[in-house]
């Protein structure tokens, strides 16, 4: 049985104490985990590998390059092939940047050999899909406006030719989060026109050919939604988690369940659920922890750290009250994101006290342990 029940902070690691925000954290092998973020100095792009064990222990830091040494803002990973890796972010002039780089399974980083500027005015929170062969789907906001564009992009992390362009959202594409529905169906789930939280379907083809519309779309907020995190639950069920009303910086965090058919037709909710009625800013990825439970990470008020779990039903009923509850920093924590290290050890990157870069590792309980009995007629004396 799945309890989720939220223990304890494990081990801290202050990886850059010179300055640290808009992160991304990935696995790369075995114990090896590379961070992304836009460093104090410069501000430059930094990446930078280190180690987590599977009980939560943090090593040192391993390697450390600057991938931008004019301006790195808001980068995001991903893994291309092999030891090719790319991230994506909002570069000098304020345009969208590409750079391929290589990671090795040590943690060693090797030099930028690559580079595409997406977009040539602006461009950030870049996320990204493999479609099939080199060809690769991005999507990510502008100066206001959402994109959905494919590209090609070799296994040895040079870029090919462009393929298509379309854009989601022509008011505004804030936030975008992407998830694959089925087939050729994509769901991205953004903030939207007069800052609601909006869920659109796309058709998007292997070979890279991007629809000229929507396949269907649902206002998920009416009054306000913003950094929504999207996740598969079961079937046609799926469960946005978002800061919500009231609108500004201090709005409370809900999670929303709906259905998204395999064709890419969006349903109406089926639960809303406030897991907290404080602020909820940067809600990190929700992640599940086992059976019906999941997790997820959020800035809290006084800009203090929070993660919580939560019952989600495979039908989308969602259960009150939470299961658990930890403010895993009372000081500061900005910009979290969140990774699952092994069976209930969790990592969290952010942007800390004094905002330099801080990584903590947290221990949930994932399963009961099952109450063993001796029944006396067959105990052996």
């Amino acid at each position: 049985m799945a309890t989720g029940n939220i223990v304890r902070v494990i081990n801290t690691l202050e990886f850059d104490t010179d300055g640290c925000a808009s992160l991304d954290i990935i696995h790369i092998a075995g114990n090896v985990y590379l961070i992304a973020y836009r460093g104090g100095v410069g501000p430059d792009g930094i990446l930078k590998t280190v180690t987590i064990e599977s009980d939560g222990s943090i090593g040192s830091v391993i390697a450390t390059r600057i991938f931008e040494a004019t301006w790195g803002y808001m980068p995001s990973l991903a893994h291309i092939s092999g030891d090719v890796y790319i991230v994506g972010y909002r570069g000098p002039g304020n345009d969208g940047w590409l750079k391929t780089f290589t990671v090795d399974s040590s943690g060693n980083i090797g030099a930028v050999f690559n580079s595409k500027e997406i977009d040539p005015v602006y461009g950030r929170n870049f996320r990204f899909y493999h479609l099939g062969g080199t060809v690769w789907l991005v999507v990510y906001q502008d100066a206001s406006v959402g994109w959905l564009k494919t590209i090609n992009i070799n296994s040895n992390g040079t870029f090919g030719a462009d393929i298509g362009s379309q854009r989601y959202d022509f008011i505004l594409g804030a936030f975008p989060a992407l998830i694959h529905i089925a087939g050729d169906i994509f769901a991205i789930a953004y903030t939207g026109e007069d800052e609601d939280g909006w869920l659109k379907t796309w058709e998007i083809q292997s070979d890279g050919t991007i629809a000229a519309a929507r396949t269907d779309e649902f206002e998920f907020s009416t009054t306000y939604g913003h950094w929504p995190q999207i996740l598969h639950i079961s079937g046609d069920v799926y469960a946005i988690a978002y800061q919500g009303p009231p609108s500004g910086v201090d709005g409370w965090g809900y999670i929303k369940t709906l259905t998204i058919s395999s064709a890419g037709v969006i349903g109406g909710p089926v639960r809303i659920f406030q897991y907290t009625p404080q602020r909820a800013r940067g809600v990190s990825a929700i992640i599940h922890i086992a059976e019906e439970v999941y997790t997820l990470v959020y800035t809290g008020p006084l800009d203090d750290g929070y993660i919580v779990t939560v019952t989600i039903h495979n039908d989308g009923q969602i259960d009150d009250p939470l299961v658990g509850k930890l403010e895993f920093d009372p000081d500061n924590a900005v910009t979290c994101e969140m990774v699952k290290i092994a069976v209930g050890i969790y990592a969290i990157a952010y942007s800390g006290v004094d905002d330099d870069g801080f990584l903590r590792t947290i221990e949930i309980v994932e399963f009961a342990t099952p109450t063993v009995t001796t029944d006396p007629a067959t105990e052996v004396t």
